[in-house]
C-alpha cells in the first residue's frame, strides 16, 4: 500500500482503500479518549466505473509494481511523504499517460472506487458497513457533528450498485479477474 495515498478504512471495512493524493494525511487523528472522532478527515471519492476505466486503473498499478518492484513499492508504502508519486517514481507520469489518466489522483480515485467495489463482493464488509451506519444513527452518545462526519464517512465507503456489477463481470472474465484478485492481494 501506498502510504500516503491510504486511509486506514474504519469501523466495519477490513480493507484499504487509496484515497487521492491531495486527501492524504487528513489533521486529526481517528481516535480521541473519546472515541472515534473522524475530525477533518474526507470522505472517500469515488467516480463511476466502467470495465475499461476499472481495467486500465489495475493495470497502472500492476505496471508500477512491474517497473519499480514490489520491494520498493513496499518501501513507499512506509513512507509518510506528503510528496506525490509522480515526484518519487519518475516513471510515474509517463505510466499514467500510457494509460490514460490525467494525473494521480484522478487514478487513484478510479482505483478506490475498483476496490471498495472488489471488497463488497468478495466478503461482508458492504453490510457490515450498514449494520455500522444503522448503529450510528441509533448512537444517542455521539455529538450531531460527530454522527454527521462518521456517518459521511461510512456512505462513502459503500459502492455503488452499478460499480458493483461493473466489477462483479470483470471478475467473470479469468485473465481480468486475476488481475483484480492479484492487486487487492497486494494492498
Amino acid at each position: 500500500m501506498i502510504s500516503r495515498n491510504i486511509a486506514a478504512a474504519v469501523l466495519s471495512f477490513s480493507l484499504c482503500a487509496v484515497m487521492p493524493a491531495s486527501m492524504a494525511y487528513a489533521q486529526a487523528p481517528l481516535v480521541t479518549e473519546e472515541g472515534t472522532d473522524y475530525g477533518d478527515i474526507a470522505p472517500l471519492v469515488q467516480v463511476d466505473l466502467d470495465p475499461d476505466v476499472a481495467l486500465r486503473a489495475v493495470d497502472v498499478y500492476l505496471t508500477l509494481r512491474d517497473t519499480i518492484g514490489t520491494d520498493q513499492l513496499e518501501a513507499l508504502s512506509e513512507q509518510s511523504s506528503d510528496e506525490s508519486l509522480t515526484t518519487l517514481v519518475p516513471e510515474m507520469k509517463g505510466i499514467l499517460e500510457k494509460y490514460g489518466f490525467a494525473d494521480e489522483d484522478a487514478w487513484l480515485e478510479v482505483l478506490q472506487s475498483v476496490i471498495l467495489a472488489y471488497e463488497a463482493l468478495q466478503d461482508d464488509s458492504l453490510e457490515q458497513a450498514k449494520q455500522s451506519l444503522a448503529e450510528i444513527q441509533a448512537d444517542t452518545s455521539m455529538s450531531p457533528e460527530q454522527k454527521g462526519r462518521a456517518e459521511a464517512m461510512l456512505r462513502s465507503m459503500i459502492p455503488s450498485d452499478t460499480n458493483m456489477e461493473v466489477i462483479r463481470k470483470m471478475m467473470r472474465d479469468p485473465t481480468v479477474g486475476a488481475k483484480l484478485a492479484q492487486v487487492l492481494e497486494e494492498m
